[in-house]
């Protein structure tokens, strides 16, 4: 207990004021108000630390939205009293609402997205009821920080932009007020939301989406992937399917990239000047701990080969291994060569959280 006291304060007077300075939410505030923020503010975590044992389990089951969503921690329930603002400090969380018999999807939230901020504008003052809309829930596991209510509604509220300031609720169409912050998602089909959020493709920045109403298996990214990197593709031209969409089995270049958790040699890390995720060959010890962490399956182990081409062996005669994934082709001008070889752009590397750009390109309908 006394350690983790040590840890909770040291990180407040060092790490959370710097953090709500990178807010946008808390960007503009006095650093007395920061301050005060920094000693009230309550950190929490919820989920599973090891959630992509178990997600890696849970994926090869059924598809049912219902199951998936039931089966994940509850942060915050719908119609229970609001008692504070909460920051979403890393990791997911899904907001949905009680519908039918269940609950459907309504967006999701990452990291500096907020939960509660409508219904406090709403309230500000002591008028109504304090009550949230939505349910939240842990995708995965989430670290937040819990604000008390009136430090919000005294210090921070008014230094909102002018059309934050007030919370209008809106049809369920728009399903969002205009000072909710979770991701936008407007234009997916609630059927794609689902899908993307079940499978927690969310996670990642530049997934490998193909279109398959204009893919025509010619397989010419494989090729183009192949020549890249040494006869060795380091994709699959397969993965899971909805409607026209697909997100085939390709290093996602996560948010949350738990494969860099645990590398002994720190072989697979992440470019601070592009944010991508990759593997140095000459430091990667072949132990396996990203590929098994990796909760898409998308880091495989290959044998190594010398320049003559023989499979290299250890003493015991055991082949060499060493992880491999997609690393968008880094030093090609062009970038991924699989994209650019695909001839009917069915194929392309896009952060998720960019809706508008996957809506146009997959002509999803609303």
């Amino acid at each position: 207990v006394a350690a983790h006291d040590y840890i909770d304060n040291l990180y407040r007077q060092r790490g959370l004021a710097s953090r709500l300075r990178e807010t946008p939410l808390f960007s503009k505030l006095d650093p007395d108000v920061l301050a005060l923020i920094t000693e009230s503010a309550v950190f929490e975590s919820h989920g599973h630390f090891d959630w992509t044992h178990r997600f890696q389990r849970e994926r090869s089951g059924g598809d049912d939205t219902g199951e998936v969503i039931g089966s994940e921690p509850l942060i915050f329930e719908q119609g229970h009293y609001l008692e504070g603002l909460l920051l979403i400090h890393s990791g997911f969380a899904r907001v949905s609402e009680k519908f039918d018999q269940g609950e459907r999807t309504i967006g999701y939230l990452a990291k500096d997205d907020v939960f509660g901020l409508s219904e406090i504008i709403e309230t500000r003052g002591g008028s109504g009821n304090r009550k949230a809309r939505h349910n939240l829930r842990a995708i995965g596991y989430v670290d937040t920080v819990r604000i008390p209510t009136h430090i919000i509604e005294e210090h921070v509220l008014d230094h909102l932009p002018e059309n934050k300031r007030t919370s209008r609720k809106l049809g369920v169409a728009s399903k969002r007020s205009d000072a909710e912050a979770f991701v936008d998602t407007k234009g997916l089909p609630q059927s794609t939301l689902d899908f993307l959020v079940d499978h927690r493709f969310i996670n990642g920045t530049k997934a490998m989406v193909i279109n398959t109403d204009r893919c025509i298996n010619c397989d010419d990214c494989v090729r183009a992937c192949a020549s890249t990197h040494d006869g060795n593709p380091r994709f699959i031209r397969h993965g899971r399917s909805h409607l026209n969409l697909m997100v085939a089995n390709a290093c996602m270049h996560c948010v949350d990239a738990v494969c860099l958790i645990g590398c002994p040699t720190g072989a697979i890390h992440r470019e601070l000047d592009t944010g991508n995720v990759v593997i140095d060959d000459t430091t990667c010890v072949g132990c396996q701990t990203c590929a098994n962490s990796c909760p898409y399956d998308n880091i495989r182990m290959v044998e190594i080969r010398d320049t003559g081409g023989a499979f290299l062996k250890d003493p015991d005669g055991e082949q060499l291994l060493r992880a491999t994934k997609c690393d968008l082709c880094a030093g090609q001008l062009g970038g991924p060569a699989c994209q650019r070889a695909c001839p009917h752009d069915a194929l392309l590397r896009v952060d998720i959280r960019d809706t508008d750009t996957l809506t146009r390109w997959l002509d999803l309908p609303n």
